[in-house]
């Protein structure tokens, strides 16, 4: 019975002590882009925001914003999901690659809903001209647009589908 006390002693200490040492949880309505609303100019603040955090190392920002399931098509077919854009974003850390500037097509506003599409004309790495399209989808809540699914494309010259 004495070891069972001394055991239980020990253990709350222990979680009290570990309880102690737990990093504090963000404050994710700071890390939004500020003043959002339901309409196109939040969103297109809310695009910037994620991409300048996800450029720039800040894991934070990226977690507060993407929803749990955020899901991604991305240009190869594979899928990814938020799990990815962390770990990409963690690689990212103080890099100083300039931050693209997206020039976004469009963007519908429904509700609390939205998405945000561009369609760009690029180049391929042996400089041929490629035409790429980005779609973001996001969901409006606790004051803030989150991302929850982005398909990402090229355009293929011709293509003929049989079936």
């Amino acid at each position: 019975m004495k070891a069972c006390a001394l055991l239980s002693t020990a253990l709350t200490l222990s979680c009290a002590a570990y309880a102690g040492e737990a990093p504090a949880a963000p404050d994710c309505a700071a890390l939004q882009a500020p003043n959002q609303k339901p309409d196109e100019d939040s969103v297109k603040r809310a695009e910037r925001t994620w991409l300048v955090a996800e450029f720039r190392g800040d894991v934070d920002t990226v977690d507060c914003m993407l929803e749990p399931n955020y899901t991604e098509i991305r240009f190869n077919g594979s899928i990814g999901h938020k799990e990815d854009i962390l770990k990409g974003a963690a690689e990212a850390k103080g890099s100083t690659k300039p931050i693209p500037t997206v020039t976004w097509t469009g963007i519908v506003v429904n509700g609390d809903s939205a998405t945000a599409y561009s369609v760009q004309d690029k180049h391929d790495m042996s400089d041929k001209p490629v035409k790429l399209f980005f779609t973001d989808t996001f969901i409006y809540h606790d004051g803030a647009w989150h991302p929850y699914f982005s398909v990402n494309a090229n355009a293929v010259a011709e293509l003929k589908i049989k079936d």
